[in-house]
């Protein structure tokens, strides 16, 4: 019950981020559609952590994969035909993250394949989603979502009033201490990747 306790703890913080992007808008019916699918996610993710938390046996950090790979699975229950036209695939370094670093990168995770779900097909028959961790450098960790849709549109801000989600994630981003970088593939789709300080804490784990 401690590990549920705690995973709602930050879960109302995260929340709380969710709501100054709101504020710090004008408010209105395009905000409000952009704003609940995260607040929507956000309130899932205790579920899914708390039952990781349970079959990893440790409440210090969390196999952020297998967290992933669970979250993921929720999300695609939850956007019913589209989902069954695309593939999540992985590259996921086995690496053990603190409670306090993996809900937000979760987080991340949640918004920018519910994106890629929302927005990324239209008009396409399939397609396939890359989650990946690596270690790009010493002590430094890039948490990235690939989708292979139909690109951003001409002219994508990720600071501007219509990408309210991207900019939770940006927030998100700054505070793991990481910056949000945001690229368009030459092959199409679009690539957002988070780079961040490996959390003290974190413990490279074994391959399954």
């Amino acid at each position: 019950s401690r590990g549920l306790t705690l995973a709602y703890g930050d879960a109302i913080s995260h929340m709380s981020i969710a709501y100054h992007v709101f504020v710090s808008r004008t408010p209105g019916l395009a905000q409000l559609g952009s704003v609940w699918p995260p607040l929507n996610h956000i309130l899932m993710l205790p579920f899914v952590w708390n039952e990781t938390l349970y079959r990893s046996g440790s409440l210090a950090r969390i196999n952020f994969s297998t967290y992933v790979k669970d979250l993921c699975g929720q999300l695609l229950l939850s956007f019913g035909p589209v989902a069954k036209r695309v593939k999540l695939e992985y590259e996921m370094t086995q690496i053990g993250l603190p409670m306090k670093q993996a809900i937000p990168c979760g987080l991340i995770v949640s918004e920018l394949v519910s994106n890629a779900l929302e927005h990324g097909f239209t008009g396409k028959n399939s397609g396939r989603i890359l989650l990946r961790l690596h270690i790009i450098e010493q002590q430094t960790l890039a948490l990235g979502v690939r989708d292979e849709g139909v690109g951003l549109s001409k002219g994508f801000d990720p600071t501007g009033a219509s990408t309210l989600g991207i900019q939770l994630v940006s927030r998100l981003a700054g505070q793991l201490g990481g910056r949000l970088e945001v690229e368009q593939p030459q092959d199409g789709g679009a690539y957002f990747r988070v780079v961040f300080p490996t959390p003290e804490g974190s413990i490279l784990q074994d391959e399954p």
